[in-house]
């Protein structure tokens, strides 16, 4: 309820204000924000670093996908797969990213002082009592949320096997 009255409340900011309204981007956002509750919770207890790192996956997530929907000239212009491409190196370093950000996110969800195994609120906490009974670990969290948070990319071009 309150991603869509958050969503109302900025449309109505932006017509009164007289600013363009860019539906997809409002959308985009409201259905990140839907999906990132689901997986992550809301919580009184979280901290700011809690948000703004939550914020700072959400804007990973997008920059995924522009980037996914970019071509590749070698793809047509097959001599130039001679040239160098930093394209690998950059997507081990967002992965990096990527893990860096979820695992501040998944540790700050254990901490949580009403976390309660037994009564899971989020998909997290489901997973991470799954992991306290040894049924997954850590890297298994990892990829499964980067797949709820990167959907449609499989198949995907190798460039982007090192995000998903």
């Amino acid at each position: 309820v309150d991603v869509v009255n958050s969503l109302v409340e900025t449309i109505g900011e932006k017509a009164d204000a007289g600013q363009l309204i860019e539906p997809m981007d409002l959308l985009s956002r409201s259905n990140a924000m839907i999906m990132f509750r689901a997986i992550f919770g809301s919580n009184q207890n979280d901290t700011a670093g809690f948000e703004a790192k939550r914020e700072e996956l959400l804007e990973f997530v997008f920059w995924v996908f522009r980037n996914a929907t970019s071509t590749n000239p070698a793809d047509y212009v097959p001599w130039l797969k001679i040239i160098p491409n930093n394209t690998i190196r950059e997507t081990e370093q967002q992965k990096a990213v990527r893990d860096n950000i979820l695992n501040f996110l998944i540790d700050s969800i254990r901490a949580r002082p009403d976390l309660d195994p037994e009564n899971p609120t989020c998909l997290i906490e489901v997973m991470l009592a799954r992991e306290q009974e040894g049924q997954i670990d850590r890297e298994t969290i990892l990829l499964l949320i980067a797949d709820l948070l990167l959907p449609g990319l499989t198949p995907r071009p190798r460039p982007l096997d090192g995000f998903c």
